[in-house]
């Protein structure tokens, strides 16, 4: 007659990443690393939509102080940086941020999901969520949308069809 081994209580073990040894990427792929980028690529987007707008509130001073901010964000970083290449620096740095928010929300939705494969049995329980938790990944694909629009209108000039 066989012996069955004892049931297993308690979580299932899941399998490890391999250590690469560099901390940084050992601190990424775990899920509070994951959410210390979403925290901090989320920062420096809100921060350049506050310098976006306070840069912008100077069309409320008049043509010539607008265009002098505009002129001041071109020559940014001269004269170490050559012409406009601070500008794009800046830009392609919120390019990062934003994709490594988009990549960190993915993976962490995915990380989620793997770790409960099977839906909640009774209705979820609201109290420690606000709306603005509950509609958050609805609220970045409305910020998505108007900041392609945003960039067609203002920046590369796409004309509204009629």
């Amino acid at each position: 007659m066989a012996v069955k081994a004892p049931a297993r209580s308690g979580p299932t073990k899941v399998n490890p990443k391999p250590k690469t040894g560099i901390f940084l990427v050992d601190f990424y792929r775990s899920a509070i690393g994951k959410k210390y980028v979403m925290a901090l690529s989320g920062i420096a987007l809100m921060g350049y939509v506050l310098a976006h707008m306070i840069g912008n509130l100077k069309v409320y001073l008049g043509e010539e102080d607008l265009n002098h901010y505009g002129e001041w964000l071109r020559t940014l970083g001269e004269p170490a940086l050559p012409h406009t290449v601070g500008l794009w620096i800046l830009r392609i740095l919120l390019l990062g941020a934003f994709l490594a928010h988009v990549h960190v929300a993915f993976a962490l939705t995915i990380e989620n999901r793997r770790a409960r494969p099977s839906g909640y049995k009774s209705r979820r329980d609201y109290i420690a969520l606000d709306y603005a938790s509950r509609t958050m990944r609805w609220s970045g694909i409305i910020i998505l949308l108007f900041v392609a629009f945003h960039l067609a209108d203002l920046t590369w000039g796409v004309e509204a069809v009629n």
